[in-house]
């Protein structure tokens, strides 16, 4: 199954989808510019800091995800 990824980690929905995909054995991936984003201390995704999305019109964020998902070894699904 094709990793995800779930963005932003600010709102309880990014969390419960990154549970929900835990139960179903999927690796997600939590991506934020929040460092105290509500998802960032949970096990159920691995978190990483992103460029902050509302700056720069999301140009930063948006080439952030892109590069992350060419180094991944599988396609990513995305959840926004």
């Amino acid at each position: 199954m094709n990793p995800v990824v779930i963005t932003p980690l600010i709102e309880s929905t990014g969390l419960d989808i990154a549970r929900d995909m835990q139960r179903h054995g999927i690796e997600a991936y939590g991506i934020d510019s929040d460092p105290k984003a509500v998802g960032r201390f949970s096990k159920a995704c691995k978190f990483i800091l992103s460029p902050d999305y509302e700056q720069n019109n999301g140009e930063d964020f948006l080439q952030f995800l892109v590069l992350f998902g060419k180094r991944q070894k599988e396609k990513i699904v995305l959840f926004p």
